[in-house]
């Protein structure tokens, strides 16, 4: 009875995810974005962060800003002992827009 209460009670815990950068490449225009998820945890993702990063890292490397791009994917990288997933690394791809601007190497 103890497990089913509080089994109820951590179903209901909404967390909001703030993403952090996690890779990408100038080079390419692509940034990647991730956050952690947990089971029993509703997630509720910070989109304008998510957006806001993105666009800052594009513009630090010369682009116009970006756009989600592919989706999302969710990898597990949390198990329990017996093999059930209970931790998700959710990743997004956002891509820079218009084309970087170069660095003026003159001397």
């Amino acid at each position: 009875m103890r497990t089913l209460f509080l089994l109820v009670a951590l179903g209901g815990c909404a967390t909001t995810k703030d993403w952090a950068v996690a890779g990408g490449s100038r080079a390419d225009g692509v940034v990647e974005l991730s956050h952690q998820s947990w089971m029993l945890q509703t997630a509720h993702e910070d989109e304008a962060h998510g957006a806001g990063l993105a666009n800052f890292t594009c513009s630090e490397w010369g682009y116009a800003g970006a756009r989600p791009s592919g989706g999302e994917t969710e990898i597990c990288n949390k198990e329990t002992p017996l093999g059930q997933c209970i931790g998700w690394l959710v990743t997004r791809k956002y891509k820079c827009l218009g084309s970087p601007v170069q660095e003026s190497t003159t001397q």
